[in-house]
């Protein structure tokens, strides 16, 4: 099995941000301003996007106005079987069929979360959609057919309970074949009434830090044919970050100056403990993941601290997050080199 990844530059003319996702929709092209000699009807890139998705992956934009853009898309490759060579009988359209159903949707009101799972899932060899919060989800599953929906429990505005609801309800009134609910938390401990709830809601649960074992196996029973005959098990009881995850790094810390200005000011006494709660939350779930268990640690004490309102323990928490960012940035490579539990 080898995978791919194939950047393709355009010109320094580069697209607005508000339009990324709009430039793969058929018969939309951007022109310049008084240019009327472009040719084309727009469906150059929507064409592009629908091969890259049949097999099994997504393109990716990065793009800034007089920049220029890179689009992006990775593609694992697994040897077929000798049978895959034969010519279909009487349903030439099965194969495909079950290619353009292996698709995922995530849910996730934190952008280091979906762009992590995302990433992990493609490996795998499915298409995947992210949104940020339930009403886009439910906007995703009317217009599409999900083979698993994986959504975070706890989310601004409708959480991952309400989501399961309305994806149900839907689903009954459309008559449509049920998606498998994964339940996304970083709480190890789910009792009581919190655990009778996820078993009546979700078909199961997937814990951060995202293990990319664990994820395989969840995802195993749903993979294209031609990618189960390239997997294989490792038998050891640890496993290197998937090193797909190198190139997010650099974002992942970025985003970590936003959350240190977000504790400045609730530590200068503007904002809520609420958000300090919820960076810590949301850091405990991803540090491990991105190949930092130091910010793990750092995010689950400040959870703890934010619901005991220790403010010199969050002030203390802080001064170490923000060690911790700067120290990996003058790192030749990130600390997801290491090796962790599976």
């Amino acid at each position: 099995m080898c995978g791919s990844s194939t950047p393709c530059a355009t010109p320094a003319r580069g697209i607005p941000a508000d339009m990324h996702e709009a430039v793969f929709d058929p018969l939309v092209r951007l022109e310049e301003e008084g240019s009327s000699s472009i040719r084309g009807k727009g469906l150059g890139l929507n064409i592009c996007a629908t091969l890259v998705e049949a097999m099994g992956s997504r393109i990716e934009i990065e793009s800034r106005p007089r920049q220029g853009s890179t689009f992006r898309f990775e593609l694992s490759h697994g040897l077929p079987s000798r049978a895959s060579f034969d010519l279909p009988s009487r349903s030439p359209q099965a194969s495909y069929d079950r290619e353009a159903a292996a698709r995922v949707l995530i849910v996730d009101d934190d952008e280091d979360n979906r762009t992590l799972l995302g990433r992990l899932v493609r490996r795998q060899g499915f298409a995947v959609d992210l949104v940020a919060d339930a009403t886009a989800a439910l906007s995703m599953i009317e217009r599409r057919q999900y083979t698993l929906v994986f959504t975070d429990l706890r989310m601004s505005g409708a959480d991952g309970f309400e989501l399961s609801r309305r994806l149900r309800n839907l689903e009954a009134r459309t008559k449509r074949p049920n998606a498998r609910l994964v339940a996304v938390t970083a709480s190890k401990f789910l009792i009581g009434e919190t655990e009778r709830a996820v078993q009546s809601c979700f078909d199961c649960v997937l814990l951060k830090p995202v293990r990319p074992r664990v994820l395989g196996r969840l995802l195993e029973p749903h993979k294209p044919a031609v990618r189960r005959e390239s997997v294989r098990v490792a038998k050891s009881r640890v496993e290197p970050i998937d090193t797909s995850v190198f190139s997010l790094v650099p974002d992942y810390l970025a985003r970590r100056d936003e959350d240190l200005e977000i504790l400045r000011d609730f530590l200068s006494g503007h904002g809520s403990i609420q958000n300090v709660s919820r960076i810590g939350h949301n850091l405990k779930g991803t540090g491990l993941s991105y190949g930092f268990p130091r910010i793990s640690e750092i995010g689950a004490a400040l959870e703890d601290a934010a619901h005991a309102k220790q403010i010199e323990q969050i002030a203390h928490l802080a001064d170490s997050l923000e060690m911790v960012v700067a120290n990996a940035r003058r790192a030749e490579q990130p600390a997801s080199e290491m090796k962790r539990l599976a």
